[in-house]
């Protein structure tokens, strides 16, 4: 599994300081162990705001210095990891005789990749644009895509699967008189699924999902139209992005400004805590912080490769991790208790295990 996310977020406070202005950073992005039961810790190491490395403990390239990897997602069960690099998935199972990765060629055009996640050790989701509209979709390994939730009216973005459902934000844009609108939804999903079903089949896999057998319907696409898609928060003209759910009654979701103002020293954003009660779903403003806007804003010499995704908050044990800082103070990491909703200091709280 990836590092204990709390865990990792501290780290990227601490490995980042020491270069904080200088646009070179190192932090950990992965801790797991393999299928040979072998313990591995990966550091991205930024060289440049254009040049990334993965590195071991001992210092080595987990792969060849030609890729410039980011967004690091782990395989189930140690089988492997995989990374984003020019919109392309590169992926590298431990038993391979080589670290070479293997790249996934869609058999779909995909492109402006979100960050994966692993089904199991050949499936993986991720939102993406497909014909100039964001849509959520399933890879296999072999470049098989299907489509799990799609609009001609908004985009699906930021997936993020509980069980049997798919929460995820859509975002309809402007009309050109009013702001771009935001919402969470949901949807059936099938953690199974692979692909849709040839037409002959059609007939018995609408059966199998009238009479709720998943048995006979997985390995099988949910129809991916707009018929099945359930509103369950609607966020108005507030722009809203990286859902996470922590389990089928609860998650956190980020909110950020309309525009970005580059001129000013830190990104203000919102985390939000969303959890289902018997009147429905309710939302509620969690933590308000800010990140220095050196390090996420693309111009930046001093940008991180990886724009806001080492910073963004992570949960552990009913609290939310989260940093704040500024490019003079640096970065300081801290927690809020999703029951008392009480915020401290997080030194102490966190151990690189």
């Amino acid at each position: 599994m990836l590092i204990e996310r709390a865990n990792r977020l501290l780290l990227v406070v601490m490995c980042a300081q020491s270069c904080f202005a200088q646009g070179e950073y190192t932090y950990p992005v992965a801790s797991f162990t393999d299928i040979f039961g072998t313990r591995h810790t990966y550091f991205l190491h930024q060289k440049s705001a254009t040049h990334t490395e993965l590195l071991s403990c001992s210092g080595e390239l987990v792969v060849p210095t030609m890729y410039n990897p980011s967004a690091i997602s782990l395989l189930p069960e140690g089988l492997g990891f995989s990374f984003l690099e020019n919109d392309r998935i590169r992926v590298v199972y431990h038993d391979m005789d080589t670290r070479l990765p293997k790249t996934i060629s869609c058999d779909e055009r995909l492109y402006n990749l979100g960050l994966i996640q692993w089904i199991n050790g050949h499936t993986c989701y991720l939102h993406a644009k497909r014909n100039k509209q964001f849509g959520i979709f399933q890879v296999t390994v072999n470049g098989e895509v299907s489509c799990l939730a799609t609009s001609d009216t908004h985009d699906c973005m930021y997936p993020s699967t509980i069980e049997d459902t798919l929460f995820y934000i859509i975002r309809t844009p402007s009309d050109g008189e009013s702001q771009p609108q935001y919402a969470i939804a949901q949807r059936p999903y099938l953690p199974e699924l692979c692909h849709a079903p040839e037409l002959a089949d059609f007939e018995e896999w609408v059966k199998a999902m009238l009479t709720n057998d998943t048995h006979e319907a997985e390995g099988y696409a949910l129809p991916a139209d707009k018929s099945v898609e359930q509103i369950v928060i609607d966020f108005g003209s507030r722009p809203i992005m990286f859902l996470s759910m922590i389990c089928a009654n609860q998650g956190f979701f980020i909110e950020h400004p309309v525009t970005m103002d580059s001129t000013s020293e830190v990104l203000p954003l919102v985390c939000h805590y969303m959890h289902k009660t018997d009147r429905g779903w309710v939302v509620e403003p969690l933590v308000t912080f800010s990140v220095p806007m050196n390090l996420v804003l693309p111009s930046s010499p001093t940008c991180f490769y990886e724009s806001i995704l080492p910073l963004l908050p992570r949960y552990k044990n009913g609290r939310i991790y989260y940093v704040e800082g500024t490019l003079y103070r640096g970065l300081q990491g801290y927690c809020v208790d999703l029951t008392t909703k009480v915020s401290c200091l997080a030194d102490g709280e966190f151990k690189f295990t």
